[in-house]
């Protein structure tokens, strides 16, 4: 199997993230979310969504994973959207559970990371939803440390909690992008 390919996202990968979104979600969040819930997510909302989103990529960082002219892979990030105290934010990062443990979402990471570099910003943090426990073993992984916790009511009572890299963790995690 080759190595998947990274590039930057257009509008026209919008539909592919949204599938890849979709599975994501239902494939990390199975038993921690309702699968009436889960099941419900739409494809067709979801990448109209990205639609609207990707043409703004100056605002932000939108990379695409592609295996075979496939996406397997995104993820996206940019200025930090609340009050959290960071300068970045790593809005989102999926990759489908047939490309997972190949290192797609490391490279992932750190092309995101190395825009956050190129702007200067001097951390970053993520939210995952508590209980996602590879998740939160992957942010461990590429040097992301626990931070604080948060409840959300919606689109059922969760927790969410922050992994927050300080500029050293940028650097390093942006540098595996070089590697």
């Amino acid at each position: 199997m080759t190595e998947a390919m990274l590039r930057d996202a257009g509008p026209d990968d919008a539909a592919s993230i949204a599938r890849v979104h979709v599975e994501g979600w239902r494939t990390a969040y199975r038993g921690l979310f309702p699968d009436a819930y889960l099941d419900g997510l739409d494809e067709s909302k979801r990448a109209a969504d990205w639609r609207r989103r990707l043409p703004a990529r100056a605002a932000r960082h939108t990379v695409v994973a592609l295996e075979a002219d496939e996406v397997t892979g995104f993820a996206s990030g940019g200025p930090e959207r609340g009050q959290h105290g960071s300068d970045a934010e790593v809005y989102a990062i999926y990759v489908l559970s047939t490309a997972r443990r190949r290192g797609i979402g490391g490279r992932l990471m750190a092309r995101v990371f190395a825009g956050f570099r190129d702007d200067c910003r001097r951390s970053a943090h993520l939210w995952v939803h508590a209980g996602n426990v590879a998740g939160e073993a992957f942010y461990r992984r590429l040097g992301g440390v626990a931070g604080a916790r948060a409840d959300h009511a919606e689109p059922v009572p969760h927790t969410v909690v922050s992994y927050e890299w300080d500029r050293v963790g940028i650097e390093r995690v942006s540098a595996m992008d070089r590697a």
